[in-house]
């Protein structure tokens, strides 16, 4: 199998709302040595962020948040690139990922500070786990 020399292997990002922005923290890992290029784009296609570097943050002004019923995505591009001015693309990767705060505090869920209700979840199986065995 052959592998190319420079690549975009993994990323991870970890988001925290600040007011009507998000501030996201990035970490690319790669294979080799090219910058890399962190675009961001809304569900328009316009561009919203841009950074270079393997590792930093990112801010989206404004930023229209992920919910339930509500599943805004983003596109996260990351580029790695070569030469001088970084006009040679190497490799490119994208996700379409929704901006987001998650916690659980006790039994109660919360998405970007805000408890989630969730109705029904499971019941139809409980409720035939229960017919099943009331029939034995």
């Amino acid at each position: 199998m052959a592998t190319p020399t420079e690549s975009i292997v993994d990323f991870t990002v970890n988001h925290r709302i600040a007011g009507k922005d998000a501030q996201v923290a990035y970490d690319v890992q790669t294979i080799g040595s090219c910058e890399v290029h962190v675009e961001v784009f809304d569900e328009e296609g316009t561009r919203v962020a841009a950074v270079e570097g393997k590792k930093g943050a990112l801010a989206i002004e404004n930023v229209h948040l992920w919910k339930p019923l509500d599943a805004y995505l983003y596109t996260f591009r990351f580029s790695s690139r070569n030469g001088e001015q970084g006009e040679q693309l190497i490799d490119e990767y994208e996700e379409d990922i929704g901006v987001r705060t998650v916690h659980v505090d006790g039994n109660k869920l919360y998405i970007n500070n805000e408890e989630v209700y969730w109705t029904g979840y499971g019941e139809q199986m409980d409720l035939e786990i229960k017919e099943e065995h009331s029939a034995d």
